[in-house]
């Protein structure tokens, strides 16, 4: 059994697992969300969310989330705003452009070290655990 390091966070409320997939690849993120996400047998999490390399120039690094029924979601506005936590917390620069299945976006750093993403209004995550990455 192949163990991965993982990060849960929320954001108003979405729980989701974070795992740095540069360093863990996932080879089938989908059953993956379904197996983790069951809160009775698994981790329980609205789903998974894996941070990566960006494949193209324009950002950093890309997100792929997955929903705990497996399926695959463009975006979840919650999970970038605990991806840019989660990465505000490892000192990247700023402000850090990221993709996701809906586009590039600038995860602007926040006040009082909490980070937010421009789609509106910004919003607050905190990072609590050990050092995932």
């Amino acid at each position: 059994m192949k163990i991965v390091p993982f990060t849960k966070m929320h954001g108003c409320g979405n729980d989701y697992i974070y795992v740095n997939a540069m360093q863990h690849p996932i080879a089938d993120p989908s059953t993956a969300a379904k197996k983790w996400s069951d809160r009775h047998k698994g981790i329980g999490s609205d789903g998974l969310v894996l941070i990566d390399k960006s494949p193209v120039p324009e950002a950093d690094y890309s997100m792929r989330i997955f929903n705990a029924d497996g399926s695959e979601a463009m975006m979840c506005g919650n999970a970038s705003r605990c991806i840019g936590k989660y990465l505000y917390e490892k000192t990247h620069p700023w402000p850090l452009p990221m993709r996701d299945g809906n586009g590039y976006h600038a995860l602007p750093p926040h006040r009082q070290r909490h980070c937010g993403i421009r789609h509106g209004r910004h919003g607050r995550a905190r990072l609590r655990g050990r050092n995932p990455l």
